[in-house]
């Protein structure tokens, strides 16, 4: 057999960089902001020293939990396909990177509306324990009249246990409690909705994962949707009828227990669109210690508490515009977008549907959460419209410049989800750029040598590399850039044909530096954002 050496190319040009797209975690322009919300947002974030995002996101997801399902915005006007206010999101970073103290300084605003029930839900807890009681009451005579119909005791005696199980049924908005069947108990009086707010939400997740409560899994996909009721079957309590199933989320967690968390869900629940559903995700900056604490604007938060109120008490059947809104099926009152919004919206939902049909967007688990980012605009643009236009004179169909908003929105958040579901920072680039690279570290780190073959990589089972087809897209990538070549075996010396690999002499030495073999490309877009610049500007 001829020796390998004999094959080696000992006339090498030198290898070409291999382009990748680089992941920047951008900060978070003012411009995605109407000027009251970034006023606010501007000083939580001086106050707390935190980046914006960390008060913008639990911001908006807060002002949506607010509206509810209390209206919604169509997709298209000739569509039935509408998005309520309903808004999730989280804020994921490591330790010490302030991501929990300005979601905390929001929270207090939903709680403050909770307070101002107080008065409203004393009447209702009033009224629920005299209807307790006249019930106990009729129970107990038809029971000692004896000639009472066995039908209607059984009615009554579930009616009565229906009531003292369930509790009364106050007016909520807000719950910290991660589990499902409270969360269930608080929507049945409250169609607007509940939003689950909470610190290191991990024990959410962990809630509605575990084999035994699999239908809360399908129960909180289901209330994101807000367009539908649901019907609960429990022994001992009988059957609960929720007339609308409204809910969404804001939490925090760390970035990497996050990653465990979301990889242990997909091994076991494939991509079932759960996490998707989380329209805003940020990953936590960590911020230089503030020497000098910025000036607070008190007025601003004050601004903020009346917003707050006002989006509470905002009714869109109030609206002298209502005429202009269309009606869902389920009862709902919807705004539409202006004609050129929609241009924009479709134009931006066509080239989305366009990368998605054609597979242009790895891994599968990012593919499936930009399918659902359609929604997350018009729910962000809905929000956003009415934060401005929620008095009774206000038009009632989205302009351009808060679809704008919107989308930029979504090419904001998009490097913090690409970094959130890969563990490299290439994730955007083709599968066999990534492969080529994860090559290129075994070879300096001498576990792929020459002479080595295919067939020889897969059998050391390394996790990277179980896809044949890859490896070798991976490998001609390499070849291409004149990191290596593939030498094929001399078919007059007989035996099954292989290909060996032969790898550049001073692959090891340029690999110390990752300038010689990573040429960098920032792959962050800004077209809307550019777009709303010029609108705002002119």
């Amino acid at each position: 057999m001829q020796d390998y050496v004999d094959f080696i190319n000992e006339d090498w040009a030198p290898p070409q960089p291999i382009k990748v797209n680089d992941l920047n975690l951008p900060d978070m322009p003012e411009e995605l902001l109407p000027p009251k919300l970034y006023s606010f947002c501007e000083d939580v974030a001086n106050d707390t020293n935190s980046p914006l995002a960390n008060c913008a996101v639990p911001l908006l997801c807060a002002l949506g939990a607010v509206l509810g399902s209390k209206v919604g915005v169509f997709a298209h006007p000739d569509s039935n396909h509408f998005q309520a206010a309903n808004l999730s999101g989280i804020v994921v970073g490591g330790a010490s990177t302030r991501k929990s103290p300005a979601p905390d300084i929001i929270k207090t605003y939903l709680q403050n509306l909770e307070y101002s029930y107080a008065d409203e839900n004393a009447k209702i807890e009033l009224q629920h324990y005299q209807d307790l009681e006249v019930k106990q009451k009729n129970l107990k005579q038809l029971s000692k009249s004896g000639s009472a119909n066995p039908m209607q005791l059984a009615q009554l005696t579930a009616e009565i246990n229906a009531m003292t199980l369930n509790g009364c049924p106050k007016k909520r908005l807000l719950t910290s409690d991660s589990t499902v069947e409270k969360i269930q108990m608080l929507m049945l009086p409250n169609p607007r909705g509940i939003t689950l707010f909470k610190d290191e939400i991990t024990s959410f997740f962990n809630e509605i994962r575990s084999d035994a409560k699999d239908s809360y899994r399908t129960f909180v996909m289901e209330a994101y949707k807000s367009n539908c009721g649901f019907n609960i079957d429990r022994i001992g309590r009988g059957s609960i009828h929720i007339p609308r199933i409204t809910f969404s989320m804001f939490g925090t967690v760390q970035t990497e227990l996050f990653k465990d968390i979301m990889a242990q869900w997909f091994a076991k629940y494939k991509i079932d669109g759960f996490f998707a559903r989380i329209g805003l995700l940020v990953v936590s900056k960590r911020l230089a210690p503030q020497k000098i604490k910025p000036q607070l604007n008190p007025q601003v938060r004050v601004d903020m508490k009346r917003l707050f109120s006002e989006l509470d008490q905002y009714r869109p059947e109030d609206s002298i515009s209502v005429s202009g809104m269309r009606i869902t099926e389920s009862g709902i009152l919807g705004l539409t977008l202006s004609t050129q919004a929609q241009q924009t919206f479709d134009d931006f939902n066509f080239q989305l549907e366009y990368k998605l049909f054609h597979n242009k967007i790895k891994p599968d688990t990012l593919e499936a959460h930009l399918g659902k980012q359609a929604s997350m605009v018009l729910k962000v643009a809905l929000i956003l419209h009415l934060v401005d236009h929620h008095e009774s004179y206000s038009p009632v169909q989205i302009d351009d410049i808060t679809i704008h908003r919107a989308l930029a929105w979504y090419e904001f958040i998009l490097p913090h989800l690409i970094y959130v579901y890969s563990s490299t920072k290439s994730v955007e680039n083709p599968a066999e750029v990534n492969m080529a690279l994860a090559i290129l570290e075994k070879i300096a780190a001498n576990k792929i040598t020459n002479g080595m073959t295919v067939s020889v990589i897969l059998k050391k089972d390394w996790a990277e590399f179980k896809d044949r087809q890859l490896l070798e897209d991976g490998l001609n990538v390499l070849a291409h850039h004149g990191w290596l070549e593939m030498v094929s075996s001399d078919p007059s010396l007989g035996g099954y044909p292989t290909s060996k690999i032969s790898v550049h002499p001073d692959a090891t030495k340029l690999l110390s530096e990752e300038s010689n073999y990573i040429l960098r490309v920032n792959s962050n877009q800004s077209e809307y954002l550019d777009k709303l610049k010029a609108l705002l500007e002119a």
